[in-house]
């Protein structure tokens, strides 16, 4: 996620991992919901997830925190949007 503002309820998370291993396995959380899992990342690539933010309302501030692990390494990004 790497704007501010939205105008729609429903939409894509893209993000992507940079590390020394092949593939990540990642998730995200919106708010203080559940982990969703996103599966495997490859490393160094962009990957979009269409729709995968979804049930946003309009007026509303959300935090989506998308966390990536690959053996014991671990690593996080966490980014706050408003839907307009």
């Amino acid at each position: 996620v790497n704007k501010v503002y939205y105008d729609q309820t429903t939409i894509d998370l893209t993000f992507g991992v940079s590390g020394s291993f092949a593939q990540y396995a990642c998730s995200r959380r919106l708010n203080d919901g559940p982990f969703v899992s996103l599966g495997n990342v490859n490393n160094s690539q962009t990957t979009n997830f269409a729709g995968n933010l979804t049930g946003l309302q309009i007026g509303q501030t959300y935090e989506v925190l998308v966390n990536c692990t690959a053996g014991s390494l671990y690593a996080y990004a966490s980014v706050p949007f408003r839907v307009e």
